[in-house]
């Protein structure tokens, strides 16, 4: 298996291939994945920030659809696509299967929660003032590296301790507003 980079809605080669191996048996090279360039990173982060915005403004049916889509492709590929990470990290294949599994549920956990459109309203420690809390979709985020464990671990990253998949599926920025009680 031989990689290429998707970038700005196009494969590129990038300037290296980098064999990975089977940790478990070395005499398994699992694929040669591309190395972007510096280049080719900074055109993939504009790239980024400008679907960014286009996101930002996508009606919540459409991200609660792509998310979806995105967690149930994880859920039914979880077979061949943990076999291959068990091969490409050493994994079992119990916790390969299982990891990418889990990934496809962060999405549709995450797809519901674009539907369950929720904030704040709370007291100040100021007298008088109500604190308003909102969430929106902000930023990008990007999986770096290049193996598939990487990529799975960016769809299980939803919580925060990993990093997060590209085009801020589930990054979110808490907008406080207050304001004075008209009473």
């Amino acid at each position: 298996m031989k990689t290429r980079n998707y970038i700005n809605g196009r494969w590129v080669d990038g300037v290296d291939n980098i064999p990975d191996v089977n940790p478990s048996d070395t005499r398994d090279v699992v694929g040669e994945f591309s190395q972007a360039s510096t280049a080719q990173v900074e055109e993939a982060v504009d790239a980024a920030r400008k679907a960014q915005a286009i996101w930002a403004d996508s009606g919540l049916e459409q991200r609660y659809n792509v998310l979806m889509a995105i967690g149930r492709t994880l859920m039914d590929g979880s077979t061949e696509l943990g076999e291959l990470l068990c091969r490409e990290e050493g994994k079992t294949v119990p916790e390969g299967k299982g990891e990418v599994y889990r990934a496809g549920q962060f999405f549709t956990y995450y797809a519901a929660e674009v539907l369950r459109q929720m904030g704040d309203i709370c007291d100040s420690v100021r007298p008088g003032v109500e604190i308003q809390v909102t969430r929106e979709p902000v930023g990008h985020r990007s999986c770096s590296g290049r193996k598939v464990q990487h990529w799975s671990s960016c769809g299980s990253g939803t919580t925060g301790s990993k990093p997060e998949i590209s085009g801020n599926w589930q990054a979110r920025r808490c907008r406080v507003d207050s304001w004075r009680r008209p009473y």
